[in-house]
């Protein structure tokens, strides 16, 4: 009975945990964090380890000594599900090799951000594929009147964007500079006041 109360009280607290880290995970938009809260294998060890116990429990008071096995045999699951563990965070360990994609895979990326409020050309954009995820380094120009905030607030939205719609895609880091009307169009007629609106 200590066992079965230790173990429910885990699951219970690991639960929470669970729960706390999916809140903040979607609070800062961090994939490594998002991708640790949707690991649910305590859940599946612990309710494992649940039903070995009770199943023990219930062949003592039941008089049925063939539910005795139902313990080692949830211990041999769990000691698979532990073996599957270590495999999958050895792959994650060993390097794998960054290859940058071709420009043409990158139009995609790139249309996804122009359609982004606020942003006024796309700078630059590199997309480095490893394994079966993708991290993009991009850089952005937004209207050079807007504040820090402003800047900030449009790359959190082009950060967004790219994670929301692409899958794929697990890191981005996004650079923001003040639109130079100077280039490329040479257009010095241009006042700042007349750049796109770009937080509304």
């Amino acid at each position: 009975m200590y066992a079965f109360a230790t173990v429910g009280i885990s699951l219970i607290i690991k639960e929470l945990m669970h729960q706390y880290a999916s809140k903040q995970g979607k609070k800062v938009e961090s994939s490594t964090y998002m991708s640790r809260a949707r690991n649910r294998s305590y859940a599946y060890s612990s309710l494992l380890a649940l039903v070995g116990i009770a199943g023990s429990l219930t062949g003592k008071y039941v008089n049925m000594p063939a539910l005795y096995y139902l313990d080692p045999c949830a211990s041999l699951v769990i000691s698979l599900l532990v073996l599957r563990m270590s495999y999958r965070a050895a792959m994650e360990i060993i390097p794998k090799p960054v290859i940058q994609m071709e420009q043409e895979d990158s139009t995609e990326l790139i249309a996804a951000v122009q359609n982004v409020n606020g942003v006024i050309t796309v700078d630059s954009l590199k997309a480095f594929e490893q394994g079966h995820y993708v991290s993009v380094d991009i850089e952005v120009s937004v209207n050079p009147s807007v504040s820090v905030w402003e800047g900030h607030e449009i790359a959190k939205r082009v950060k967004r964007q790219l994670m929301k719609r692409f899958h794929h895609v697990s890191e981005v880091t996004v650079l923001v500079h003040p639109y130079d009307v100077g280039y490329p169009y040479k257009n010095t007629e241009l006042e700042h006041g007349d750049y796109p609106s770009v937080i509304h």
